[in-house]
């Protein structure tokens, strides 16, 4: 059973808020002890509702407890007339406020799905194809690497690049994947390079660098642009959506780079497979991490949430630099 945190309760309450007249605007504060953080808060005003770490400025009604109180009150075990009554929930201020609360319900699972759940144009397809369409431009070059015909490949994946680019901008939702996949697919027509080898890695270490840097600079993380699009648009606002996107483009990002590590610098010894046979190892263990990762969000508890989103973003970072430095390498050694 999961035991979720202050965090994670307040903010999956702001997922089921439901319109009414409130009258002036309300911010109901919570205080969890032994919570990390311990403070949190929610605005009303003006029939919507969002979500704030820390303690609010002028909060109209503060609730103190502890970590097990909250979450009775969070899954519906204990009233929270129950929980005043026996002393493990502290009110302070406009006790009225806390008739709030009736204005908030459970969303989980299909609740939170999207009911048209596809990005905007007239193709309709899902949000997984489209990330499958967005890697299609890498494909043909790949392709015409077993061509042995790269710079023709490479102009082929860039001009699908920007026929898809085209699409999304015209009708919303052109992602940094697809505006990076331009912009190396444009590096790779004019790179001094002819041996395969040395562009699967190359190709490699650019990918990494896309999805690492997507994970450190957007606010979703890469792939969290395409699967914001199956759920309600509250859920892509908070930060039990950009945990996990944010953990999956850093793993693909890492599996990139292994990718590209092994296709550069082979270590026969350490690695007595073909670069091949490790490039699937790796893609399919990424695969298989994402399906359990998506599966399993909403069943983790989550310590210091923030925190752990700014460790992301600087491994994002890290990780970025180090892609970077492999290509800058490649085009040093084979100018």
């Amino acid at each position: 059973m999961i035991a979720p945190t202050l965090r994670q309760i307040v903010e999956g309450l702001s997922l089921g808020f439901e319109p009414r007249t409130h009258g002036p605007g309300k911010t109901l504060e919570f205080e969890a002890a032994g919570e990390r953080p311990r403070y949190c808060h929610l605005v009303i005003e003006n029939d919507s509702c969002h979500f704030a770490p820390g303690p609010a400025d002028k909060p109209s009604v503060r609730l103190r407890t502890e970590g097990a109180t909250l979450r009775a009150i969070g899954s519906r075990e204990l009233e929270i007339a129950t929980a005043i009554r026996e002393g493990r929930l502290a009110v302070d201020g406009d006790i009225e406020s806390l008739r709030l609360l009736k204005s908030f319900r459970q969303l989980q699972g299909e609740a939170l799905r999207d009911p048209i759940g596809f990005p905007p144009g007239p193709v309709h397809l899902s949000p997984t194809v489209w990330l499958a369409i967005a890697f299609v431009p890498w494909a043909i070059f790949w392709g015409s690497l077993w061509l042995n015909s790269p710079s023709p490949g490479a102009l082929v994946g860039f001009a699908l690049a920007l026929l898809l680019g085209a699409y999304r901008r015209i009708f919303g939702g052109l992602t940094f994947f697809e505006v990076g996949t331009m912009l190396a697919l444009a590096l790779s027509t004019v790179l001094p390079i002819e041996q395969r080898g040395i562009l699967f890695g190359t190709s490699f270490a650019e990918l990494s660098f896309l999805w690492a840097l997507g994970a450190a600079v957007r606010p979703l993380g890469l792939c969290g642009e395409y699967t914001r699009w199956k759920f309600v648009p509250i859920l892509s606002k908070t930060a039990l959506f950009r945990y996990p996107n944010a953990v999956i483009s850093l793993a693909w990002a890492l599996g990139f780079l292994a990718n590209a590590l092994v296709t550069l610098f082979p270590l026969p010894r350490l690695l007595p497979i073909p670069s091949s046979a490790a490039h699937v190892i790796t893609f399919t263990a990424c695969a298989v991490y994402t399906t359990r990762k998506e599966r399993g969000a909403r069943e983790e508890r989550i310590d210091d949430i923030d925190r752990r989103l700014i460790m992301f973003r600087r491994t994002g970072f890290l990780l970025s630099a180090i892609a970077a430095a492999v290509v800058v390498w490649v085009l040093l050694k084979h100018r």
